[in-house]
């Protein structure tokens, strides 16, 4: 199962835009007026996230009406004791986590579980210094994941003569 067969390419460049541009940002250290969101979901979306700070901005943008992406509600979960944004497009799932997540919570096993549903996770994995690897869609139904990689960051070697 493709994410391309529950989303379109729109939708689906939109959530590697969020994070592209994310990793970017903190990436090069970029100054941006903050925004404000609901500060009690501010709150409850930073709590605990002092280890990844990268994907708690690119949960608190999710949130930001310029980052609404077409024709996909998102909503505030809770996730054990954090908070984070769920996509949904029809019988659609999405969530996103970086790539060191394993997969494992509670929340997450009763959504691949869910046959009334198709479940997402779109999985980022940036370097050392913030900058976007790659972005993976992991379809997971019941036991079994299957990962599509949506996105690779250009290899832009330059070769002096």
């Amino acid at each position: 199962m493709s994410i391309y067969d529950n989303l379109n390419p729109t939708q689906v460049n939109a959530f590697i835009d969020l994070i592209r541009n994310e990793c970017n940002r903190v990436a090069w250290n970029e100054a941006e007026l903050a925004r404000p969101i609901d500060p009690e979901l501010y709150d409850r979306i930073k709590k605990g996230r002092k280890a990844h700070n990268l994907t708690f901005e690119i949960y608190v943008k999710a949130f930001y009406p310029d980052n609404q992406i077409d024709g996909i509600d998102v909503h505030d979960v809770m996730n054990g004791i954090y908070t984070q944004p769920e996509f949904i497009i029809g019988n659609t799932v999405i969530h996103i986590y970086h790539a060191s997540n394993k997969l494992d919570s509670a929340l997450i096993e009763s959504l691949k579980n869910n046959r009334d549903i198709q479940f997402f996770c779109i999985m980022f994995q940036p370097d050392e210094d913030y900058h976007l690897q790659y972005i993976d869609a992991i379809h997971l139904r019941g036991n079994e994941k299957y990962p599509e990689r949506i996105y690779t960051t250009p290899n832009i070697t330059i070769q002096a003569g």
